[in-house]
């Protein structure tokens, strides 16, 4: 006999590859990659200081477009160091391409998964869901 009963929540404990969305999620507000590149340093860039889920936010239509290493607008700090930190919650996909200038050497393109499409779909209803609730806070304290 189960005294306690965990209580299912259908929306977090969603499966998101090999992590729950619960999972997943608090892994990825907790960390941060303060890592710099060659690029970085040369054009005296810091490192973001905003954890892995926001990172994955705002390099998400960089990736749906295809990140590759001609992308050096952040001293190639998506490209070399979030990227394979993303790669491995399997969020993006890897795939190799004929370089556009010099097509007999091949580069690696990083591009956002189904899985990340379906993570970065679930946070958007959940960023929603937590402005309608501040928006209800509001108006009550009026």
């Amino acid at each position: 006999m189960k005294l306690f009963v965990k209580r299912k929540e259908p929306f977090w404990d969603q499966p998101m590859g090999n992590f729950t969305f619960r999972k997943l999620y608090n892994q990825m507000i907790s960390q941060n990659l303060l890592f710099t590149t060659k690029g970085m340093e040369l054009s005296g860039q810091q490192p973001p200081s905003e954890c892995l889920l926001d990172l994955f936010q705002i390099y998400y239509t960089r990736y749906n477009a295809g990140l590759d290493g001609e992308d050096r607008q952040d001293g190639a700090y998506g490209y070399s160091i979030l990227s394979p930190k993303l790669l491995g919650y399997g969020l993006i996909t890897a795939t190799e391409t004929p370089n556009q200038h010099l097509p007999h050497i091949r580069e690696i393109v990083y591009r956002t998964s189904e899985l990340g499409h379906k993570f970065h779909a679930e946070l958007e209803k959940l960023q929603l869901k937590e402005a309608i609730e501040e928006s209800k806070k509001r108006k009550k304290g009026k």
